[in-house]
């Protein structure tokens, strides 16, 4: 097996994890957005102990995608994102006996079908794991953010009924962007043969570890806040499909990765296939909720 093969299986590991993880979090998320009642019914408290599992079980998938992101490329690794939605659809079948509709099963099959092509037609000479510039890295952050920033604050001034999917995608863009942050910093360390030790050491005096921590409770911070907005089948699409396009541009753009032109259409097949998993079942026909008042 392949390096870049086996960053694909971490990489999907990973990925199942944090479908699990969002669903937790789901979950308890307007028990955390509102403190002062966390605690005050068995219920809430109960909620709040599943939104703290499903933290935990976030940030064990942040560890192991960053390894994935050490061990193979970022245009890669993170196109598997939408793999974390076939783990929740299948859980839901299996766990809790909820009907999976037939629009649903044509986006797992897109999404299994788009994460094959990436992984059956990977290159067999990859090139550079870490080839970058920091000039290309903060022009293109700058732009995705600023375009970003300027849709929330759009949003807020005119109370847009797509607040959302706007918030949504600002928190996969941001989610993306750490991704980045991780396959910059985590590379070289990981290539160097160094112990467990080593590696933390390293890694707790590297800036760009806390500039990724801040970056990706941005993330976090963000799309709790969507949930506030709306419901989770108008964010999930939203965050997921900005959590694999902005990588994924990203690695061709900044670390001149290569996608093969398979990879290319199994990346097209993955976000088609998480829109399909999360934004046309019966529950989207509900008119969207307004936006509350400030």
């Amino acid at each position: 097996m392949s390096q870049l093969h086996l960053s694909l299986l971490v990489g999907l590991f990973a990925y199942a994890l944090y479908g699990i993880a969002v669903v937790l979090m789901k979950h308890g998320a307007d028990v955390i957005m509102h403190p002062k009642t966390m605690l005050a019914t068995r219920a809430s408290a109960a909620r709040a102990l599943v939104w703290i599992a499903g933290a935990t079980t976030n940030f064990i998938f942040v560890v192991i995608l960053t390894v994935a992101l050490g061990l193979g490329h970022a245009s890669v690794v993170c196109a598997l994102n939408g793999f974390g939605l076939v783990v929740m659809a299948v859980l839901s079948r299996v766990c809790l006996k909820e009907r999976v509709f037939a629009i649903e099963l044509c986006g797992m099959t897109l999404v299994i079908l788009g994460v094959t092509l990436i992984g059956y037609f990977a290159p067999q000479v990859p090139g550079p794991l870490n080839s970058y510039r920091t000039a290309n890295f903060l022009l293109y952050s700058g732009v995705v953010c600023g375009v970003s920033a300027a849709l929330v604050a759009y949003t807020l001034a005119r109370r847009f009924h797509k607040a959302a999917v706007i918030f949504g995608v600002t928190a996969g863009v941001l989610g993306g962007i750490s991704m980045m942050i991780q396959k910059i910093f985590v590379t070289p360390v990981l290539g160097r043969g160094l112990s467990a030790a080593q590696i933390a050491t390293a890694l707790a005096t590297s800036r760009l570890v806390y500039i990724f921590i801040v970056v990706s409770m941005g993330a976090f911070v963000m799309v709790q806040v969507a949930y506030q907005f709306g419901r989770a089948i108008q964010v999930i699409p939203a965050t997921v499909s900005a959590m694999i396009l902005t990588p994924v541009m990203g690695g061709i753009l900044v670390f001149g990765e290569i996608m093969t032109p398979w990879q290319s259409a199994g990346t097209i097949f993955i976000v088609v296939g998480v829109i399909l998993l999360s934004a046309f079942n019966k529950e989207s026909k509900v008119a969207a909720e307004a936006i509350p008042a400030p």
